[in-house]
């Protein structure tokens, strides 16, 4: 009669907040392998049902069984479907199900099953409800005296349900002991003071709670508890003079805490009704406090994965920097590129800095550039020695080093490669905020790829300047610098098209030392070869506006675009008087060096015969020396 009576009373409770059509408990016997089930249907309508034999039918039944936990379906029709269940109770389409075993003492003794004709209607919040109600309908199956309790205050299954709402909205430990004794305040008239304890892990009670009359706020306590008290769990061990009475909250054969409840103040004792509501709220307590730790385990795992995660995230945006300016300066040409784009990627990830880097070169100066965003590019010289420049001594002392100052930061790191140190680094953040952990880090990283880039630059720079002293070797005239020969041949070639194309006259002039043999007798090598730099200057400065190169020996050559033709004849004499001028001694009987030069002009056509036009050249040239040297001799266009 009471199992009826308090299913009726589970029905209308979960009802109202799951829209429960069916409330089903069986009884299962073991020695014939199934479940008795009586079910309340809805409009209050009892279903007997036969018997189901687990080894025979599909059911949820023997499937919850055999999968040894609760289940909770969303959607019973497509579940059912999918595993070809059968239908035990109605043909109507069901929505949702919650279905449990209930073990005693480690032992199957019946089995729960609600269900509702909405999906999905189990959520988070009612599941605490379901986890009740397993635990009301359980009693059932205990010993008699327990039976006995419950079907004397079955009344109390309403108060009990709504501290189980309490307990379900319950966020603290704090909140879930306030709410206990506030509804054994309200419905028991109990007014003692209640201690409870909380065993996390490890047998070590690490929280601990004390409640006092008419005050719900928690106050913290550390308490020592007797080694002789006596724990007890029902009735007949309590005794009103034991003073105390102490309750283990047990979960799956564990103690996971205590309560102890203070019955010396007058009015406060225990009498068997308190008892009674006592030992049924504890099973709820139990499951809320299981749930509390649970959350809070969830919790601190979502937090370690979210921290994880941001770590990872964080690498990985780290690796992503590192990569870019990677690809960024490998590319880059100059110092002052690499500077610019680190520092473009540096503040659309991070935030804006000065940066610096410094090439350690040859003859100890330092190459120092400078970047940022309120700092146009520059490069300055710094002597390695200098005492006063921080970029200077993390070169020389090969270390790295910050400066702090109230207004700025500044981080120095060496560049190396191998073991040799090819420049600095530095970075300047304005303001009281010095480098995060994180931004030492990315520096850290991407200084290998920066010694690479710097070294990569140096040996471009270096090879750059190999080059050109072999270029430059290649055209000029090793003791005077003008061109030689033959680049002068390719000069004049490149000259004789450009001035076709654009009509213009082209002259050779020929100019040659008169009596130069006497200044290498009579003075030595050394000095004609001095002579013939100084009149190599002449020649460069008279022809600036077209080339010239030695032809050979004392003789030079060279050749200018113009339609002027008294010009390019002032030009001949100019030369001439200006070397005549440097008054370069030929012999000690005070005569000087002289030139005879010879000019011809020529309208570009067709193809250039060089052997041609210098025949010509070489005829002006010598009819100077015939008239007596120190002359120029002009010959008109061909």
């Amino acid at each position: 009669m009471e199992k009826g009576r308090v299913v009726k009373e589970v029905y209308d409770l979960l009802n109202n907040n799951c829209g429960v059509h069916v409330v089903g408990l069986g009884v299962y016997r073991e020695d014939k392998r199934e479940i008795q089930y009586k079910h309340l249907i809805e409009n209050g309508k009892w279903k007997e049902v036969s018997a189901i034999e687990l080894d025979k039918e599909k059911s949820v039944s023997n499937w919850c069984i055999k999968s040894k936990r609760d289940i909770i379906i969303d959607d019973m029709e497509t579940w059912m479907e999918k595993y070809s269940c059968n239908k035990i109770i109605t043909n109507e389409k069901m929505g949702s199900g919650y279905f449990t075993d209930i073990e005693v003492d480690g032992k199957i003794v019946g089995f729960l099953t609600i269900q509702s004709k909405r999906k999905n209607a189990f959520t988070d919040k009612n599941r605490e409800m379901l986890y009740f109600a397993k635990r009301v309908l359980k009693l059932f199956f205990m010993e008699k005296i327990e039976r006995k309790l419950l079907t004397e205050n079955y009344r109390n299954v309403k108060v009990l349900w709504k501290m189980a709402r309490d307990f379900n909205d319950s966020q603290s430990i704090e909140e879930i002991g306030s709410n206990f004794v506030k509804n054994l305040n309200d419905f028991q008239k109990y007014k003692g003071s209640l201690i409870m304890g909380i065993i996390w892990k490890e047998g070590k009670i690490t929280e601990y709670r004390y409640l006092e009359e008419n005050n719900y706020l928690p106050v913290k306590r550390k308490i020592s508890l007797d080694s002789k008290i006596k724990y007890i769990s029902d009735l007949e061990s309590y005794s009103k003079d034991a003073g105390n009475l102490i309750l283990y909250l047990v979960e799956n054969r564990e103690q996971i805490g205590y309560l102890i409840f203070d019955g010396e103040k007058k009015g406060c004792s225990i009498d068997s009704k308190k008892f009674n509501f006592i030992s049924t709220a504890r099973e709820m307590l139990v499951s809320a406090l299981v749930k509390l730790k649970q959350n809070h385990e969830l919790s601190k795992e979502i937090m370690k994965r979210e921290a994880a995660q941001a770590k990872l995230s964080s690498i990985n945006k780290k690796l992503n920097i590192v990569r870019e300016i990677g690809e960024t300066v490998i590319s880059r040409k100059t110092i002052g590129e690499m500077l610019v784009e680190v520092q473009s990627i540096l503040e659309k990830n991070l935030r804006s800095y000065s940066l610096g880097i410094g090439i350690d070169e040859n003859h100890g100066v330092i190459s120092y550039h400078t970047y940022g965003k309120k700092e146009a590019l520059k490069e300055e010289q710094v002597l390695r020695d200098n005492k006063e420049s921080n970029m200077a001594r993390c070169i020389r002392e090969n270390k790295d080093f910050v400066v702090r100052k109230e207004a700025f930061s500044e981080l120095y790191i060496p560049l190396k490669f191998g073991e040799n140190i090819v420049g600095c680094f530095s970075c300047k953040v304005f303001g009281r905020a010095f480098f995060s952990e994180y931004e030492l880090e990315l520096f850290y990283e991407i200084i290998p790829t920066l010694s690479i880039a710097v070294n990569n630059h140096m040996e471009h720079k270096r090879l750059q300047d190999a080059n050109e002293i072999l270029k430059t070797l290649s055209v000029t005239d090793h003791l005077t610098g003008l061109y030689n020969r033959r680049y002068f041949y390719e000069r004049f070639h490149a000259d004789w098209r450009e001035a076709g194309e654009k009509n213009e006259k082209i002259y050779i002039i020929l100019a040659d030392f008169d009596n130069f043999k006497q200044v290498n007798d009579n003075f030595g090598h050394h000095v004609g070869d001095n002579a013939l730099i100084e009149a190599s200057k002449v020649l460069s400065r008279e022809l600036k506006e077209g080339y010239v190169g030695r032809y050979g020996g004392d003789e030079f050559v060279g050749g200018i675009r113009s339609c002027d033709e008294k010009k390019i004849i002032n030009l001949g004499e100019n030369i001439r008087k200006k070397i005549e001028g440097l008054q370069i001694p030929i012999n000690k009987d005070g005569e000087h060096l002289t030139v005879s030069v010879g000019i011809f002009g020529v309208i570009p056509e067709g193809d250039l015969d060089l052997r041609r036009y210098f025949v010509k050249v070489d005829e002006a040239l010598y009819t100077a020396k015939r008239n007596g040297r120190n002359k120029i001799t002009f010959h008109g266009i061909d």
